[in-house]
């Protein structure tokens, strides 16, 4: 067996020439057609692992470890509606309406109006109003109507819908609430997520 090596024609990688022989000179990944999406996972583990070292992700942190009693209204303006944010990416409008962090929702649509996020902000209250109809979310009302919202189907299409339109994210929420972190001196440079 040869150890001579040469580089993929695809790809540039280092390849064995006796695997180049047998796959017209490709490398394994490239002949597969793997090889844009062992990239595509690389660039996102470097780009996660840049996030968590970055000062978004630390502020962020400090955040969720402060009661919120104790936060400023810049911070709970900033962190109400990025959970809001967070929760409906995870989930849904259920999702955040159901764990405790639905409780928190006149703060997030306070939030959102102070970011000028006016669309997510009228999408929010489209699923609170769904939800509550005009009763507060408290965590008595989310018990009571959590039982019988999971049976609704008309009310799990609804929420459906404002999902899929939060999902467009008619506002670019995340670049608000960078804007609005580095104008509120929580972290000197925003983190502009990369384009997949």
């Amino acid at each position: 067996m040869s150890d001579e090596q040469t580089t993929c024609v695809r790809c540039g990688k280092t390849i064995l020439v006796l695997t180049a022989q047998e796959l017209g000179g490709q490398c394994v990944p490239c002949s597969r057609g793997d090889r844009e999406r062992i990239e595509a996972g690389r660039r996102r583990y470097y780009d996660q692992k840049a996030f968590l070292e970055s000062d978004v992700w630390k502020f962020w942190l400090k955040l969720v470890q402060t009661p919120v009693a104790s936060m400023n209204s810049a911070e709970l303006a900033y962190f109400s509606a990025n959970l809001l944010r967070g929760e409906v990416l995870n989930g849904g409008f259920h999702q955040f309406f159901f764990n405790s962090s639905g409780v928190l929702y006149e703060d997030a649509n306070r939030g959102l109006a102070e970011l000028g996020a006016e669309q997510t902000r009228s999408l929010a209250a489209l699923a609170k109003s769904a939800i509550f109809g005009e009763q507060p979310v408290t965590e008595e009302t989310q018990q009571r109507l959590l039982q019988w919202s999971l049976a609704d189907e008309a009310l799990g299409r609804r929420l459906h819908q404002l999902d899929r339109a939060f999902y467009e994210d008619p506002d670019k929420l995340w670049n608000r609430l960078q804007s609005f972190g580095v104008s509120n001196g929580f972290y000197a440079r925003a983190w502009v997520e990369p384009e997949n």
